[in-house]
């Protein structure tokens, strides 16, 4: 039986693409805007977008390279952000010396139904585009989905300040055109410095697939139930990540408790590196060497409700069932202890214990034991070697 859980097309994929396609508009209106107005205002504009650009691209080839393991993808990233910084950096140096020339002499601003409209449009299609992204993007993906926001929504700001010296030169006040440009110039260097900081984001690659490890040793490989855990495949493109990672559990557990070890480990590392563009996570089953069961009791042979003072712990070999060790550990709390059933649940955990067999069971400890994905077998036996006998049989079906 083999489990996969992803980031699919759907819930990320698709809106990209619909961003991507947006942002596509706006790079050729600003580049329109830029060329016929000859405003220095909307040429700074268009370095703004083609910085900001940068991050969505990284977006989508994270997520469609990211899907298929393509190598080096954190590479492909870094000569896409410095080609945009390059391009943007050489716009913005020419703008400087088309402000000084224009402060100097007369400024020339031409085609003002362009100059005036296209901001307009970049401001209508940047806001739809930053919607899309943070409402159709689901809610477990807010950290991916706020970069992206607020990196597209800094073309709202940009073409904000860039109507403000065409509008002002169509009214017969021209150097407002090229002083006002100043302000789009700076605006456009925050841009980019921006963009220069995801490619340093790519050399934390290696801290991430540290904190990547230390959440499989410290968080899944704490589970009795997951065998192993294996980064199949993880790079970076900008601030994004992608992982492919590998899992195996044991063969006893029910269909059921494997799809939401699936899930929890998805959300978990969602939760923990954040930025995540693409995930997929493997999950197949294995055969144990044994069983290890937990069972209450009142003395040695007595079966009780969990948690109680005393608890047997045995272990079976897989499949024969045949009882490999027997111990009996003590489960006592101090009196102030706020939540005593998950201390006992946790304290099993540590044990490997896979099944608790009981008369009864606390609804706390219940919980607590399905978040452990521990399962909990209730049965009206009194004696151990009964709950051993019927445990027995069902790992036999």
């Amino acid at each position: 039986m083999v489990v996969t859980r992803e980031i699919s097309f759907d819930e990320m994929g698709k809106q990209l693409l619909i961003i991507v396609s947006l942002l596509a508009i706006m790079i050729i209106l600003s580049a329109i805007a830029a060329i016929y107005s000859q405003s220095p205002s909307l040429i700074a504009n268009f370095a703004t977008t083609l910085f900001v650009s940068s991050t969505v691209l990284n977006a989508l080839l994270g997520y469609f390279l990211g899907r298929r393991k393509v190598e080096r993808i954190s590479l492909i990233s870094i000569f896409i952000n410095s080609v945009l910084c390059i391009i943007g950096a050489y716009l913005i140096f020419e703008n400087v010396v088309l402000i000084y020339n224009n402060i100097k002499t007369k400024p020339t601003v031409t085609h003002f139904e362009v100059a005036l409209t296209v901001p307009i449009l970049l401001i209508i299609i940047t806001y739809i585009a930053s919607e899309l992204t943070e409402k159709r993007i689901p809610e477990k993906y807010w950290r991916t989905a706020r970069i992206l926001g607020d990196r597209v929504r800094g073309i709202i700001s940009s073409a904000g300040l860039a109507i403000i010296g065409p509008t002002g030169a169509f009214f017969g006040v021209r150097i407002m055109d090229p002083f006002f440009a100043i302000f789009v110039v700076l605006y456009a260097v925050i841009e980019c410095w921006r963009t220069i900081g995801e490619i340093r984001f790519v050399r934390k690659k290696n801290n991430l697939l540290q904190t990547l490890e230390k959440v499989a040793e410290e968080t899944f490989k704490a589970i009795p139930a997951i065998h192993s855990v294996e980064t199949e495949y993880m790079d970076v493109a900008g601030h994004f990540i992608v992982i492919h990672l590998q899992a195996t559990v044991s063969k006893i557990l029910e269909e059921e408790y494997i799809e939401s070890i699936a899930d929890f480990m998805l959300t978990e590392l969602i939760d923990r590196l954040g930025t995540v563009i693409y995930l997929r996570i493997l999950i197949g089953t294995k055969e144990p060497k044994k069983v290890i069961i937990a069972v209450p009791v009142m003395d040695s042979e007595t079966v009780a409700s969990f948690p109680s003072e005393k608890t047997a712990i045995i272990t079976l070999e897989y499949p024969s069932g045949r009882v490999l060790n027997k111990e009996i550990i003590d489960l006592k709390f101090d009196e102030y202890e706020k939540i005593p059933e998950a201390k006992a649940v946790e304290k099993l955990a540590k044990k490997n214990v896979l099944i608790i067999g009981a008369k009864s069971i606390n609804e706390i400890a219940e919980r607590v034991a399905r978040h452990w994905f521990i399962e909990v077998i209730k049965l009206d036996k009194e004696k151990i070697e009964e709950v051993i006998e019927t445990i027995k049989q069902n790992l036999a079906q």
